[in-house]
């Protein structure tokens, strides 16, 4: 404690004197439109470029600010640059972009929000709605009656507000009625595991949808891979952020990749055609070379996964059919496996191959409904080849019975 007081108090210190020479700067992170693929906006991020040091890492320093309170100054540097930069992007041959910056819970109890985006907007004569307003729900709640009035002003100017972080707070989902918000962001802690966590798939698709039954656009952050992407576009989810787009960029450089029109492609190039899509799942290359081998002429395009993580993957690239997998496999039985399918892939259906006909889980399994039909090995060749032509026939039953009620 006697060492990390100094060093904290030199800390504070350094940072009086970064607002007073005006060593931050800003560094901004594009977001995409799923459905075009477009830019949908930059996220304004706050770095700190330390004589001596270089650039600090956001960690180390935005903590300090906080606490210290020097945040509601350094919080309102941040707006006013940033509406500076859309003016000169609006007048270049980038054109007007939209960019968001993130207000802490002291710049709404002790600073003027209201009046910091207000002058801002004035000085750079800017339309209100390219600024967009990132709060936690921590800081929506700090006190809700004057947040709830300065949001109102200011989503009457014009200005967006959005949630930050969305699913991770302790607030009531009733202030998404009471504030004038425009969209949420939902947590990367969600993301990470999207493609293979059933409770994460669960809860993201939960926000999506009743985002867009209060007509708010949905942001995830953190998407670092083509699953991901492909993942959240069967979901529906309305725009995207991760290092998969960018990375955080210097103006220079993100100048550059604005004008280079940089976009993320309208379909994965992994989805593949729209045919009748089999999976197969397998740790044994030889048991998959013989399925191949069994269904080679049957039309179907036939992917292959040797785990269930490899196929967690393909699922949330590929619209698949029909699955197959062994019960067998490293790290995750065939059974538990199925299970999630079930969950995040409900229209897939499942067939399991098994050595074992006793099996009490994959028994349990076969009553949830978790699998659809079940072999042991050795399996009938014909018989196992009927049933996969079954299934694609049943699922195109159910797929016209839905589009017809729909």
């Amino acid at each position: 404690m006697n060492t990390a007081a100094p060093a904290r108090l030199d800390l504070e210190i350094a940072l009086r004197r970064a607002i007073k020479n005006s060593e931050f700067v800003l560094h901004y992170q594009p977001k995409a439109r799923l459905e075009s693929g477009r830019l949908a906006g930059l996220e304004a991020l706050l770095r700190w470029d330390r004589p001596g040091h270089g650039l600090i890492a956001p960690s180390s320093f935005i903590p300090i600010l906080e606490e210290s309170g020097l945040i509601v100054d350094v919080g309102s540097w941040v707006i006013a640059s940033a509406c500076e930069q859309i003016d000169r992007w609006s007048r270049s041959a980038i054109g007007p972009v939209q960019v968001s910056v993130n207000v802490a819970g002291r710049q709404l109890l002790e600073g003027d929000l209201e009046g910091d985006v207000g002058r801002a907007l004035d000085a750079s004569a800017i339309p209100a709605h390219l600024l967009e307003l990132e709060l936690t729900e921590s800081t929506l709640m700090a006190d809700t009656d004057r947040t709830l009035t300065a949001l109102h002003n200011l989503s009457a100017r014009g200005v967006c507000i959005s949630i930050d972080d969305f699913g991770t707070g302790y607030s009531s989902l009733a202030y998404l009625r009471r504030f004038p918000i425009d969209k949420l962001k939902i947590d990367m802690s969600f993301i990470r595991e999207i493609t293979s966590n059933a409770d994460d798939a669960a809860i993201s698709r939960a926000i999506i949808q009743m985002a867009h039954s209060l007509n708010m656009d949905v942001i995830a952050e953190g998407v670092e891979t083509a699953s991901q992407l492909s993942y959240l576009r069967r979901l529906h989810c309305d725009e995207i952020q991760g290092y998969y787009f960018s990375r955080p960029l210097a103006v220079a450089a993100l100048e550059e990749m604005l004008l280079g029109g940089a976009r993320l492609p309208t379909a994965d190039d992994d989805t593949g055609p729209s045919t009748a899509t089999l999976l197969l799942v397998d740790d044994d290359p030889h048991a998959i070379m013989a399925l191949e081998l069994l269904l080679a002429d049957d039309g179907y395009q036939v992917l292959t996964a040797a785990s269930a993580s490899e196929g967690f993957d393909v699922l949330a690239r590929h619209e698949v059919q029909v699955l197959i997998c062994d019960e067998r496999m490293p790290g995750m039985t065939g059974t538990d496996f199925l299970a999630q399918v079930k969950d995040m892939h409900p229209n897939t259906l499942r067939i399991i191959l098994s050595g074992c006909a006793d099996d009490a889980a994959l028994l349990g399994s076969i009553n949830r409904s978790e699998v659809y039909r079940y072999y042991t090995k050795p399996w009938d060749a014909a018989r196992l080849r009927d049933s996969v032509r079954d299934a694609f026939r049943h699922y195109r039953h159910l797929h016209d019975n839905q589009a017809g009620l729909r």
